[in-house]
Order: structure tokens, then sequence, then C-alpha cells
């Protein structure tokens, strides 16, 4: 490891920069569709909070030795997942019918998981392969992937709030508008 304050190589990271190897699938989509100038990016989404790539000992437990699966946290009520069938707690074993991609740590299995989801277009229909409880057959859900809003952590977990266009929340004796 190269610091800029090593007495020793203190210009070692800049004469000599890290490589960094990225696989042309990851780039690949956006060579071909690159966004429009002016329009948002729109990132597709299935409206999972949370996810955790399953450890050797829990996967064991569910009969998954050597398959990688994840493990669904907060489903979003009236998105995607939700609106497919997806519950917290599912186990995804497969998407689209293909086993999910092996990683180095069952911590890396979520991020593999959303970067493959995100090669897909909003729109696109997946098939995910979950298991519910350790001897039952897994379940084929269909889900069509939405645009993830631009602050997928407070996605709204009611059912159809609606918020006028204008709105006055009283927030420490000071009155705020929302427009």
């Amino acid at each position: 490891s190269v610091f800029l304050n090593d007495e020793r190589n203190a210009l070692g990271s800049v004469i000599q920069p890290p490589k960094f190897f990225v696989p042309t699938r990851d780039f690949q989509t956006s060579l071909s569709d690159p966004p429009k100038a002016g329009e948002p990016l729109k990132l597709p989404w299935m409206g999972v909070s949370q996810m955790t790539g399953l450890s050797k000992d829990v996967a064991e437990v569910y009969g998954l030795q050597n398959q990688p699966a994840v493990q669904l946290g907060d489903v979003i009520p009236n998105m995607p997942g939700a609106k497919g069938g997806l519950k917290q707690g599912d186990i995804i074993v497969k998407l689209n019918g293909q086993p999910l991609e092996r990683g180095d740590e069952a911590d890396e299995l979520p991020s593999i998981l959303r970067r493959k989801l995100l090669r897909m277009k909003v729109g696109d229909e997946v098939t995910l392969s979950v298991m519910r409880k350790k001897k039952d057959p897994l379940q084929d859900i269909k889900i069509t992937l939405a645009e993830q809003p631009a602050q997928p952590n407070r996605a709204v977990f009611a059912d159809d709030l609606e918020r006028p266009e204008d709105s006055e929340i009283e927030h420490a004796g000071r009155t705020v508008t929302a427009r």
C-alpha cells in the first residue's frame, strides 16, 4: 500500500497509478444506448431496500450449500417486488433461470445481483426463483422493473399516499412549504 505521506515513496501512486480492470459487460450497455443530454438516467429497480448474501452456515440450513443466494429484507409496498409477490425473508437463488453469480464473500452477493439488474432497462420483466421455506420447492416470481426513485431509501411505505402540490409543515416553530 502506498500513502501520500510516506517519506520513502511519496509520489508512488502518481507515477505508477493503480490499474483497474472493468469487465466490458459493465459498460457495454452504456455504449450501445448512451444517456441523452438533459434527461435523467433511468435506473431499473425492483423495490427492495435491503438484501443480504447468505453465509455458508445459513445456506447450509436451507440446503443451499455451494449455491449463491440473497435474502430479502424490506420489500416496499406498491413497488415492483411487492406487486410481483416478493416478501421479506424470501431467498433469491436464480435470476431469469440462471443461478446467481458467485462472489468471494457472501456480503458481495447483493451487489452482484444489483449490478445485474442495473444492466437491464426500466420495464424489463425478470423472473426470480425464490425459496420461502426450507424444504419447499423454488417459486418463480415475475416482476417488471420500475424506475428507481431519486432516493430509494426514502420510498413511501404507506399505501398510495399522495401529497398535495403545496403542503405546509410546521417544524420547530417554522412553517415550511413544499412545492
